[in-house]
């Protein structure tokens, strides 16, 4: 599942691009709208690489993990 605050027109062809496919696709999620979508799916892990993505797992009750990419270092 991947949930992303980008618009379907360009997540769909990013993903195609990386080699990569999803079961479950969320695109125009912002910052508190995650944690509702994990919490509706019952998500254990959230894997983000914002502040915000961090505080939605968190916010969620869910293990989250926070990656360097993007403009938002360790």
């Amino acid at each position: 599942m991947i949930i992303t605050a980008k618009h379907p027109a360009s997540a769909g062809p990013s993903l195609r691009a990386a080699g990569l496919t999803a079961d479950e696709l969320f695109t125009h999620v912002h910052g508190a709208q995650k944690a509702m979508v994990l919490r509706r799916l019952q998500a254990s892990v959230y894997v983000g690489d914002t502040p915000a993505d961090v505080a939605a797992g968190i916010s969620a009750g869910v293990r989250a993990v926070g990656v360097t990419t993007g403009s938002f270092s360790a």
